[in-house]
């Protein structure tokens, strides 16, 4: 095995054994302001552009090196909660103190955890130290939240439970263009309506010997605001979901199995965000397990077999119309290898992933894929220099509801092909500093292509090639320390149509830069973040574009004695809701308007943004 000090990572913590020549950032969330999420946590990796619905608590969605949501695998204690990107999670719904750390895996990942994915993956491990913590937040917006972590030995092994509950009314105020983005005499603030949430999220694990159980589960409702051109609706949407895990580890080989259920509710009475009035809950459903091997052959070489097996179903009925779908379904077997060898300097890791699914329709009408991914990864060390290089291929199959749809706005399409690529990644670093260069190629991009009638379709209508450089570099440590990281991506269509060929890929921005600075002084504690994202490109044929933007956040912290600290946050320190821009996106006429900014698609970003937290942990947890 590779020691540990080799890996080169931005953190000042080393990430898990595991880890090799592959690109990984580690996080902690015990170095994150009272206010983050998981979704902040991933943020402070170079390479990952994390989309939001604006807001505390709202959906927060990644993408790594250009790619979406769907093509970034989730995964909690080594479960994906989207395999085979089989949806986009939202980050909001897990409670990142319940977590010991987030690994963020840009292009490929080790060969236990067992994805595919085109973008990479997130890793998140839940903790296992003695704690006994509290934390109770209050801020702008209504908002409130309330965080318990009670974790350490119990007879014959040790325990966690995290409990996380969140309201907010999310009524923040932003610019309402009238939606007329040349006609400045309609313009005003306006508050966003009907963008309040409620949630309760747990994480629960129990160790006995060599038996782990494990619980999460998330229950929301949440109400849906429309685009800054429509804010106001009365859409509902409501989710419950759950995860049981259980896992068997031996000194060699582990074995677990897992059930994850998902249900959710849109109300849209009205007809506001669909294609017509409808009330529809959607039930989908993955059962599954596998079992993993560490062999050591030699001293310096070591054999990782992952094999498993899963069935997923989807389902969904509108309860206006009285309708319900059939069950779809897919079953899939998947399977990784990987070869791992180290020895004077040098790290070798060869690996060979395999999906194999059959998908079925209501109907019984079938259709299969058969995926392999092979990759390599090596590492050269001199002194205390690596050089890293990693190269291989990517897949990622429609998922149900690309294949069949759902009874509202999106149209299946059962003849849709694999999503397949390939990367090229090489990297130089040292300790507290990593630069690396990397290109990937897509073809056969499932994307969502609106019909006469309305409702989208799921087609394989292009490609995308991205080229990027990213860097990142930490300095300093106690009382003062500062981490940036900054990427540079240039993101491009590559299809037959003419409208479209060689423009940039929406919503992935040509540069990013992320400052993070601490301090702290006594019983004071502080820090300062500011990221900076170029504009973006809202569609396909690059004619609307989203505004450039700075971010800045700030912290300040007290220590009160006896476990007790006090933290005030700030988010969007310096109120910006609003850029200037051209009014003709086509034409530059010399006539500048203001325009939201926006994150997600049409959604407001929240102005400034305050919360006040009080923090308690027991002297021995």
């Amino acid at each position: 095995m590779t020691p540990v000090d080799d890996e080169i990572v931005v953190e000042a913590e080393a990430p898990a054994p595991d880890a090799g020549p592959e690109r990984v950032t580690v996080v902690r969330p015990d170095e994150l302001p009272a206010s983050a999420d998981v979704a902040t946590a991933v943020q402070r990796a170079p390479g990952v552009v994390v989309r939001r619905l604006g807001g505390l608590g709202d959906l927060a969605q990644v993408g790594i090196r250009g790619a979406s949501a769907r093509h970034t695998e989730v995964l909690l204690d080594g479960i994906p909660l989207n395999p085979e990107g089989g949806s986009a999670v939202d980050l909001s719904e897990l409670p990142v103190r319940a977590l010991d750390r987030v690994e963020v895996w840009r292009g490929s990942a080790p060969a236990l955890l067992g994805t595919t994915a085109l973008g990479g993956a997130v890793a998140l491990w839940t903790r296992h130290d003695a704690a006994a913590e509290g934390a109770l937040s209050v801020g702008s917006w209504a908002t409130a939240r309330g965080t318990a972590v009670l974790g350490g030995p119990v007879p014959g092994g040790s325990a966690l439970v995290a409990v996380e509950g969140l309201q907010t009314n999310g009524a923040f105020p932003y610019l309402d263009d009238g939606g007329t983005r040349g006609n400045p005499d309609d313009d005003g603030e306006a508050l966003r309506d009907n963008n309040d949430t409620t949630r309760l999220v747990t994480t629960s694990r129990l160790t006995l010997g060599s038996l782990t159980l494990l619980h999460a589960g998330t229950w929301s409702e949440d109400g849906v605001p429309g685009f800054v051109f429509a804010p106001t609706t009365s859409v509902r949407y409501g989710l419950s979901r759950h995860l049981l895990a259980a896992r068997v580890d031996g000194e060699r080989a582990a074995v677990r199995g897992w059930w994850l259920q998902r249900d959710e509710a849109l109300t849209d009475l009205l007809g506001e965000i669909g294609v017509g009035a409808e009330d529809v809950r959607t039930r989908t459903s993955s059962i599954g397990g596998d079992g993993q091997v560490r062999a050591l052959l030699t001293p310096s070489l070591r054999l990782d077999l992952l094999a498993g097996a899963r069935s997923d179903r989807l389902r969904s009925e509108d309860l206006l119309s009285g309708t319900a779908d059939a069950p779809r379904g897919r079953e899939v077997l998947r399977a990784s290898a990987g070869l791992p060898w180290a020895g004077s300097g040098v790290d070798v890791r060869p690996s060979l992933g395999l999906v194999a699914l059959l998908s079925e329709d209501g109907a019984g009408e079938a259709t299969s894929a058969f995926l392999p991914v092979p990759r390599l990864a090596v590492g050269w060390a001199v002194d205390r220099t690596r050089v890293t290089l990693d190269a291989g291929a990517t897949a990622r199959p429609p998922d149900l509801l690309e294949l069949y749809g759902d009874r509202g706005a999106m149209v299946g399409n059962p003849d849709l092909r694999p999503e397949r690529g390939w990367s090229l990644d090489l990297g130089v670093g040292r300790p507290g500093v990593e630069l690396a260069g990397f290109v990937a190629t897509t073809t056969d991009l499932v994307v969502l292509v609106p019909s006469a009638q309305g409702p989208v379709r799921a087609e394989n209508l292009a490609a995308a090639r991205v080229v990027g450089l990213e860097g990142a570099g930490e300095w300093g440590g106690d009382p003062l320390s500062v981490r940036a990281n900054a990427t540079l991506m240039d993101a491009r269509q590559l299809s037959d149509d003419p409208e479209v060929a060689g423009r940039g890929v929406p919503r992935v921005p040509l540069g990013e830069l992320l400052v993070v600075g601490r301090g702290t002084a006594r019983w004071l504690t502080g820090s300062i973040d500011a990221s900076v994202t170029s504009a973006t490109w809202a569609d396909t044929a690059n004619i609307r574009r989203e505004a450039a933007r700075v971010l800045l956040g700030a912290t300040a912290g007290a220590t009160l004695g006896q476990g007790w600290a006090l933290e005030l946050d700030v988010r969007n320190a310096l109120d910006r809701r609003s850029a200037s821009v051209p009014r003709d996106p086509l034409v530059d006429d010399g006539i500048r308007v203001r325009q939201p900014l926006q994150d997600f698609g049409g959604y407001p970003l929240p102005g400034r943004t305050f919360l006040l937290t009080l923090t308690f942990a027991a002297p021995d947890g």
